[in-house]
């Protein structure tokens, strides 16, 4: 991935003046805005320890005051845009030594409402014997992350091939990562979306990042959706990868939707309410009126009318009815494609 880039570059670089780079590390997280270092960091720079939390003007306060508004910039347009970063800051221990670095972050795992981001920080002072031990702990660390992620995680290669997955999306798709491991993300494609699959990874092997809602299949055939995060990664070997942050999103679609036809049903409650006011009237003068030329002398020819009259007032009147007593959404298929209001549907059975 991108800092395992940034690492092995500044290791290059340094080989040839004699010494190699200290890869130590940070997480922040946005739901609580609140920074962890790695022991080795917290104790360069004099901080309190790795379980300590710091917020952001904690650590602008250690940045030295040149480097403080570039690297405000680019970790703002990290969070709201997800563009990682890379670049020369200056720290400040507590006794005002500067330290010089090279700082990157990326975001490995988010929703709309918290991400997860990882920053490592490569210096150029310590020994191979220590950079090496460092650059396991900072492994040991982004696999923690990726066991513990409460968002699953996929890592695929550039064919679409499953490489690895994490607890979070095996319990939400139902398969454990040994039946997964080697086989086709296809596997996981609906059948309704898998044509699409090829293109989706042609477009990001091409640079492109995806973030996208495909319709899914559990193991048990069940049907889900699946919001997706998709980019192009580096994998540990030095080939092109893919990584994927899924989120089951079924239930949330679900209560969108059930959102959209309360909506709807309201709406409908409220013209309906409106049709039986403007109703209610005239068919009360229409039904006094029919009973009172009913009650003059008889004329057959009159009486039907009057009957018919009276028949299709009742029969207003009955949709009035029905119009009250709307408990749902419902249409029906009209003219020209058209959809329109199911009346009969939509109210309570027992009052049509």
């Amino acid at each position: 991935m991108k800092s395992e880039t940034t690492e092995r570059q500044y290791k290059n670089n340094a080989v040839a003046s004699g010494t190699l780079p200290d890869c130590l590390s940070w997480i922040y997280d946005s739901g609580s805005e609140r920074f962890r270092f790695s022991g080795e960091a917290s104790a360069l720079f004099g901080q309190g320890g790795s379980q300590k939390a710091y917020s952001l003007d904690d650590i602008l306060e250690s940045i030295h005051p040149e480097d403080k508004k570039c690297f405000l910039k680019a970790f703002n347009h990290l969070l709201t845009d997800g563009k990682s970063f890379e670049q020369s800051v200056r720290f400040r221990k507590n006794s005002r030594a500067v330290i010089n670095t090279r700082t990157s972050a990326e975001k490995i795992s988010g929703s709309e409402d918290t991400s997860t981001i990882l920053g490592t920080i490569i210096l150029y002072n310590r020994t191979w014997s220590t950079e090496r031990r460092e650059v396991k702990q900072y492994n040991n660390q982004y696999r923690q992350l990726f066991e513990l992620s409460p968002t699953g995680i996929i890592v695929e290669d550039k064919n679409g091939i499953i490489l690895d997955v994490n607890p979070s999306f095996c319990h939400s798709i139902g398969y454990n990562r040994e039946e997964l491991a080697g086989q086709d993300i296809r596997i996981l494609a609906h059948p309704e979306v898998r044509d699409q699959v090829s293109g989706n990874i042609a477009a990001l092997m091409a640079g492109q990042v995806l973030k996208h809602t495909v319709k899914s299949i559990r193991k048990n055939g069940s049907s889900c959706f699946m919001e997706l995060r998709e980019t192009k990664v580096q994998l540990p070997g030095g080939d092109e990868g893919i990584l994927c942050i899924a989120e089951d999103f079924t239930e949330k679609l679900k209560a969108q939707d059930e959102h959209v036809q309360k909506e709807k049903l309201k709406t409908a409650l409220e013209m309906a309410g409106a049709v039986c006011h403007e109703l209610n009237q005239p068919l009360t003068t229409i039904f006094i009126t029919t009973d009172l030329l009913m009650d003059f002398p008889k004329n057959e020819n009159v009486l039907d009318i009057l009957s018919i009259l009276k028949n299709e007032a009742m029969r207003i009147s009955r949709l009035s009815e029905r119009l009250r007593h709307i408990a749902k959404y419902e249409t029906r298929d009209y003219i020209q494609g058209q959809k329109i209001f199911d009346i009969n549907k939509a109210s309570l059975p027992d009052e049509k």
